[in-house]
């Protein structure tokens, strides 16, 4: 299906890193020179030009050898220098489906073959093939405009019941290299396959990579993958995409084969650095992962400092790369969420028909395992400005009735609208083990008792809450096609590509960790987000 890669081309650049780790002489093998990390010792000083650095190391090393202090970096650098080999020793494989939704029309209409292909309509595309990438059609581009590009364009109308299918088949291959594999979308999976490795002596990652890319093309009737293989998952994900289409690209661990990956990378190949990211960075003379590095004292003006440090470690191919209980998607399920785009629609009779479909659709995503108590209904008009309200009810809800109960309540506040996506969330949620009670006659009570017909302007906010700001609006989780850039501002954060049209919930940000985008985190330090340091 697709021979490997590899980085070799690449320009090779020594990192300042690597010069001071010798400026202080060629180091030896002897025990002195062998330990010099554990201490704190430079030739740089004014008029230390002429001294031994070696024979310095070992006077050093030999008087401090015993003392606790020296016992106790040791300690940490040998833990330190697990973990660095830990990390590397990690394999993971980003399986990336090709075209996902264009192929599986093309898999089921072969006439379509050969053709320029988008899935959607004149209002928006989701997905366009590879033949329509030629002519500049891509997803999230209006259908009217895509024409123009290309006026032999044929659309097709979505398929998720395929879509679903098509996907539950790759899954199923998927947990058997890796039963904890992380998917957000429909279309792409990141598995740690370092065990099956384990288990399995003599195979590669590469081989590994192969054999699942064969199994999914197999198991769905002739739709192909491509593969990054890397020691962390940021690594892995931006290698699926050298492999485009129907290839893999293998990325060796090592220090020196990362950095001269990342050296000439183009920031916007980072998951997550997005289209305000681009431009900021560009404005500083960014535009390379290695360029960042050179201008990180211009990137101190540009950024919050938790932005920075995340720049920071991704420009150099720092990424997540071991599953831990801390790991968001191990975390409890905080919100469940359904978004659809469509065609304008305008009148409510449309709107009201559209909102039951989306509380369906929720309503199954739910499975009968959750129910919630705050239900968020998030708008984007037709001139993309974005709006959500939530409400926040004193019992838990899960039934279709009683989201489209509430649903209608919050959306009929906002009227008139004309709209060209709906999404709703139901949060605050607890599980069917949950020891809380399902109420079902709650929801009838509380709306019986006029509680939400007395709502006024002066009170509204007790109830419902109202955001403008379609940042604040993304925070609610409900997936919104053409957002900006996000970044969650965690410790680590996740991997996430928000995948157009679909109703799949990728991780939850933490309480408190309020995803932002960089221009949002200019304006959060009170001051406006100037581009040109002085």
């Amino acid at each position: 299906m697709g021979a490997d890669a590899d980085a070799d081309g690449r320009e090779s650049r020594s990192s300042s890193g690597d010069d001071d780790d010798n400026a202080d002489g060629p180091l030896g093998d002897d025990v002195g020179t062998s330990h010099k990390h554990l201490f704190h010792f430079t030739g740089q000083k004014a008029g230390m030009g002429g001294i031994d650095v070696q024979r310095t190391h070992q006077v050093i090393y030999e008087a401090s050898k015993d003392s606790a202090y020296f016992r106790n970096q040791q300690r940490q650098a040998e833990r330190v220098t697990a973990q660095l080999e830990a990390l590397k020793e990690r394999t993971w494989i980003h399986i990336d489906m090709d075209q996902f939704f264009a192929a599986v029309a093309m898999r089921d209409d072969p006439s379509l073959v050969g053709k320029p292909v988008a899935v959607g309509g004149m209002q928006m595309i989701s997905t366009a093939n590879y033949v329509a990438r030629q002519y500049g059609v891509r997803s999230a581009m209006p259908g009217f405009i895509a024409v123009k590009l290309c006026p032999d364009l044929v659309f097709v109308k979505h398929d998720f019941d395929a879509y679903k299918e098509a996907a539950s088949r790759c899954r199923a291959i998927f947990a058997e290299y890796d039963p904890q594999y992380s998917s957000w979308s429909l279309d792409e999976a990141a598995l740690d396959v370092t065990d099956y490795l384990a288990d399995h002596a003599g195979m590669t990652g590469s081989q590994v990579a192969q054999a699942i890319r064969d199994r999914v093309c197999t198991a769905t009737r002739g739709l192909t993958a491509s593969a990054g293989i890397a020691c962390n998952q940021m690594l892995a994900k931006i290698c699926s995409d050298m492999g485009k289409p129907n290839g893999q690209f293998c990325l060796e661990s090592t220090r020196e084969a990362i950095a001269k990956f990342m050296y000439d990378l183009p920031t916007r190949k980072i998951p997550r650095v997005g289209r305000v990211t681009e431009r900021i960075l560009k404005e500083i003379g960014v535009g390379t992962c290695g360029q960042f590095l050179q201008h990180v004292f211009r990137a101190q003006r540009a950024f919050s400092p938790r932005s920075l440090d995340w720049l920071m470690r991704v420009m150099v191919g720092i990424g997540r790369s071991k599953r831990s209980e801390t790991d968001l998607e191990f975390q409890p399920r905080k919100s469940v969420s359904v978004s659809r785009t469509f065609r304008s629609l305008k009148h409510s009779v449309d709107l009201e028909g559209k909102l039951r479909e989306i509380a369906a659709m929720l309503v199954e995503d739910l499975r009968g395992k959750y129910k919630g108590k705050t239900l968020t209904l998030v708008v984007k008009s037709v001139d993309f400005k974005v709006t959500s309200r939530s409400m926040s009810l004193p019992h838990f809800i899960w039934r279709v009735d009683e989201i489209v109960q509430v649903g209608l309540h919050l959306l009929r506040q906002l009227y008139p609208l004309h709209l060209r996506l709906m999404g709703l969330r139901l949060s605050s949620l607890a599980g069917e083990d949950d020891d809380k009670p399902l109420q079902q006659t709650t929801i009838e009570s509380f709306f019986s008792k006029g509680a939400l017909h007395t709502v006024t302007a002066s009170n509204l906010n007790d109830a419902c809450l109202e955001y403008n700001n379609p940042q604040e609006a993304a925070d609610d989780n409900v997936s919104l096609a053409d957002d900006e850039d996000i970044v969650a501002l965690d410790d680590d954060p996740q991997l996430v590509e928000q995948n157009f049209s679909l109703a799949v919930a990728g991780p939850e940000s933490h309480a408190g960790n309020r995803p932002v985008t960089f221009a949002d985190a200019l304006f959060q330090r009170g001051r406006k987000p100037s581009l040109n340091p002085r």
